[in-house]
């Protein structure tokens, strides 16, 4: 995750852009957060997966629009869901207030969405390019 925000471009935006609206989630609940030991925050994130939706709801649709913008591919949301988070976050936002619903992909969905989030990962300002990272 660390290394995704800082490579920045689109990917690293979304992780950082999923990151920044859980936490702010959590702080609105416990502003004193930050001060908790890690038992503590882990426990305290158990119990409000609904911020990790939250953080979900927004991170994958725009992920979505930046391979559409960027290679001029649609893909849908459970390809690139189960492409780069897995089952739990699949179902987490299968069963969230997403505006639009969300598909079950077949495996060549699945397989193309890891091809262009790995392109995405790679993309740099101006053109493809190797991440350093």
């Amino acid at each position: 995750m660390l290394r995704d925000i800082a490579a920045g471009c689109y990917y690293g935006t979304s992780t950082l852009l999923h990151e920044v609206i859980e936490l702010r989630s959590l702080l609105e609940r416990e502003p004193r957060l930050l001060y908790w030991s890690k038992d503590m925050v882990r426990e305290f994130l158990r119990a409000n997966k609904d911020a990790h939706v939250r953080a979900l709801v927004v991170e994958y649709p725009y992920l979505q629009q930046k391979v559409q913008d960027a290679f001029g591919e649609k893909i849908g949301l459970g390809a690139l869901v189960l492409a780069n988070a897995g089952l739990d976050d699949f179902w987490f936002l299968a069963e969230s207030e997403l505006p639009s619903p969300i598909f079950w992909p077949s495996d060549d969905e699945v397989y193309r969405a890891m091809g262009l989030l790995a392109r995405l990962r790679a993309l740099k300002t101006g053109g493809e390019d190797e991440s350093p990272l």
